[in-house]
């Protein structure tokens, strides 16, 4: 039923799958793998150790990874919509409370245009499961 036409879950499947992809595995592993010199290059902060950002790496890509496997499930659980709704919710919320709190100021113009396109994502992926939540309540 993943790939039919008459899929009550095509949308939300397609913004699991871009956000999976993006934020989770291509954000996740620059974060994780990525040398010190080129995470400085592009503008992050790197003050003292670099585990908080290699474990947030970790995170988004564990994220990533569920977000990608549970687009494939012929029916998408309530724990996996909210599991969605919580993760994009409070990463757009930090993105959100960093930008307003002039912390992304050091960011290059790539790397600022790079938030604003997580932070649409991020957004994108928490209004996406809030009408198929709805379906779950009324069964």
């Amino acid at each position: 039923m993943a790939y039919s036409l008459n899929d009550l879950y095509q949308p939300l499947r397609n913004v699991m799958r871009i956000n999976g992809a993006v934020v989770g595995l291509l954000l996740g592993l620059a974060l994780l793998l990525l040398p010190r010199a080129v995470l400085s290059d592009w503008g992050i902060p790197l003050a003292g150790e670099t585990w908080p950002l290699r474990s947030t790496g970790a995170l988004l890509l564990t994220y990533g990874l569920h977000a990608w496997l549970a687009a494939r499930e012929p029916i998408i659980t309530l724990a996996s919509l909210v599991h969605l709704l919580v993760t994009n919710g409070l990463l757009a919320l930090v993105l959100l409370v960093a930008y307003l709190q002039g912390e992304l100021a050091g960011l290059h113009l790539v790397g600022r245009l790079l938030l604003i396109v997580i932070f649409a994502l991020c957004l994108a992926g928490t209004l996406a499961p809030l009408p198929y939540l709805r379906r779950e309540q009324r069964a």
